[in-house]
C-alpha cells in the first residue's frame, strides 16, 4: 500500500537549512546609507564603512563643488575594487 507521507531515509540537520551554501548567496536585505563627507571621503575610511556594511553612498551636493564630489567618487570606486564589496551611489 502507498503511503501519501513522505520518509527521508536521513534526518535533515537543521544547520544544512539555515546555513547557505555559499556565503554570499543571499544578498543583504538591509541597506546600509552613508554620507561621504569630509570626514570619511579618504580611500581607507571608505573601505572600512565597506567592510562594516554600508551599501550605499550618499553626496551631498549642497556644499562643495562637482570636482570635490568626483574625487571622493574615484575614492569610493578604488575602495570597492579593494574591498569587493558592491555599492551604490
Amino acid at each position: 500500500m502507498h503511503s501519501s507521507h513522505l520518509l527521508l531515509e536521513e534526518p535533515i540537520r537543521m544547520t544544512s537549512i539555515l546555513e547557505p551554501s555559499k556565503s554570499s548567496f543571499f544578498p543583504a536585505l538591509t541597506k546600509i546609507v552613508g554620507t561621504l563627507g569630509p570626514k570619511s571621503r579618504s580611500v581607507e575610511v571608505i573601505a572600512g564603512c565597506l567592510k562594516a556594511g554600508m551599501s550605499v553612498a550618499r553626496f551631498d551636493f549642497s556644499w562643495c563643488d562637482a570636482d570635490y564630489h568626483q574625487e571622493t567618487l574615484e575614492n569610493l570606486k578604488i575602495a570597492v575594487k579593494s574591498t569587493k564589496k558592491l555599492c551604490a551611489v
